[in-house]
């Protein structure tokens, strides 16, 4: 099914409800008093949303929301605001609704896995309990400087992924299951 087809309201949910799951992971986790886990994984989320919208032979659907995602940038900032857990869950339900009803099989599948995939990009681009005392050691700088040349790597079992994104990550996947 095209994007185009689903109507304006329902366009809205599943093309920002990617970008602010990225958001509602990003924030779940913060490092008090330092920006650099922010900067890290916005910039992870962009590449994220980047390459999954140039995936279009695997997943056109998925492609098509991501490439309207990417063009949607300047509302980024809002949807930024707007990524608290409980409102990015319900509308994640609402967007998978649209997606279920009007939809094939393949395009809700699709969607549900770009949607996992940014999440766990989000979650490992940072990790926010290797860096306790918010401090860049030397031995973390050669791994960050390569990290912005390099594509983000999800890891069957990643080690870098706090408590509390874990916890997310499951109330995301119960959604996603739904």
């Amino acid at each position: 099914m095209k994007l185009a087809e689903f109507s304006d309201v329902e366009r809205q949910l599943l093309v920002s409800c990617p970008y602010r799951v990225g958001m509602w992971i990003s924030n779940v986790d913060d490092i008090a008093g330092s920006a650099r886990d922010d900067r890290r994984e916005r910039q992870a989320l962009s590449v994220a949303i980047e390459r999954l919208a140039k995936n279009h032979r695997k997943m056109p659907f998925a492609s098509a929301v991501m490439q309207a995602l990417d063009n949607a940038k300047k509302n980024w900032n809002g949807w930024a605001a707007n990524s608290a857990e409980s409102d990015v869950l319900q509308d994640l339900e609402k967007a998978l609704a649209a997606c279920k009803q009007k939809g094939s099989k393949r395009d809700l599948s699709e969607y549900k896995h770009a949607v996992w995939q940014i999440a766990m990009i989000i979650a490992q681009a940072y990790d926010e309990d290797h860096d306790p005392d918010n401090e860049m050691h030397v031995n973390n700088f050669i791994e960050w400087i390569g990290s912005m040349t390099s594509k983000p790597k999800l890891k069957k079992r990643p080690d870098n992924i706090s408590q509390t994104e874990k916890q997310a990550l499951k109330k995301l996947q119960a959604v996603l299951k739904a």
